[in-house]
């Protein structure tokens, strides 16, 4: 049986993040946004009643849907979705601006193959000359006054000294975090698309 988990007022299905895998046991588990809340769409409506028929509809809608597979009929949940549709035929648009399109309320997120993109990265620097030097960092020199890294040593001895070094290193933030111990400031709230999964 589907479990829906639903946020209080001004809070949002991120609420749910830590805790919504403990509480199924393989259940279909859906963490709803309300409207005028966390990445669902806004309207001037934000009443209780306007609420609890959004979550009405959405239920009956999901019902409508476990009906049709019963019957045979093979689709996604995905493919009555809209921007879904148009991402897969290569259509898609950002959110628009006026609430009251279709095109307005709807999350999105980057995907892409990080090997792939770093591959087009290495590309379209070394045609611009620059010079790309390969190696595993195995210790790391900060200047004794300012704090900040002026230079970092490679496996093979080579020693890469530069007024600016820019931590690629991913989650392990061999230099940010690592070396410099600089800390995790949370940017969640200002950014539209807010994580991030290494596969």
């Amino acid at each position: 049986m589907p479990i829906i988990l639903m946020h209080g007022l001004l809070g949002s299905s991120r609420n749910w993040r830590s805790v919504a895998k403990e509480l199924t046991d393989g259940s279909a588990l859906h963490c709803l946004d309300l409207r005028n809340h966390g990445n669902s769409f806004h309207d001037e409506d934000a009443s209780i009643r306007a609420m609890s028929d959004d979550l009405l509809y959405y239920i009956e809608y999901h019902h409508f849907w476990l009906r049709l597979l019963q019957k045979g009929h093979k689709s996604r949940l995905c493919d009555h979705s809209f921007p879904v549709l148009a991402a897969e035929s290569g259509k898609f648009q950002h959110p628009h601006g006026d609430i009251n399109k279709i095109g307005s309320n709807y999350g999105y997120a980057y995907q892409f193959d990080s090997g792939l993109y770093a591959k087009f990265l290495r590309q379209y620097s070394e045609d611009r000359k620059v010079k790309r030097t390969e190696g595993r960092v195995t210790e790391v020199f900060q200047d004794s006054e300012s704090g900040n890294i002026n230079a970092i040593l490679l496996e093979d001895g080579t020693k890469i000294e530069a007024d600016i070094f820019i931590d690629c290193s991913g989650f392990r933030g061999l230099l940010i975090e690592q070396k410099l111990k600089a800390g995790y400031e949370d940017w969640s709230n200002w950014l539209p698309c807010n994580r991030a999964v290494a596969v």
